[in-house]
């Protein structure tokens, strides 16, 4: 039984912290855009860096199996509400 749930916590965990690297990897990138004159060329290659990254890395968590995808899904979920907490709150302070 451990055995099987120690590898649904390991995709979960990966999925959190995917998920601050993907959206904390937006929101730098439309922070940065105040600062560039090439905006197209900044958000198209910041997606396409974060996209490739995050789904590398849920191919290598997940080995094919549905249910590591899920935890990892939903971990990458709650990595997005965490880190829209901490930059909503840091945004509030700014004004």
């Amino acid at each position: 039984m451990i055995n099987n749930i120690f590898p649904l916590i390991i995709a979960s965990g990966t999925g959190i912290l995917l998920g601050i690297i993907f959206y904390g990897g937006l929101w730098w990138t439309v922070r940065q855009s105040i600062n560039t004159s090439h905006v197209a060329l900044l958000f198209s290659a910041s997606f396409l860096l974060r996209i490739a990254f995050v789904l590398l890395c849920f191919y290598l968590i997940t080995s094919g199996d549905w249910k590591r995808l899920l935890f990892c899904l939903g971990g990458f979920y709650c990595g997005r509400l965490i880190l829209f907490r901490f930059t909503r709150a840091e945004d509030c302070h700014a004004s």
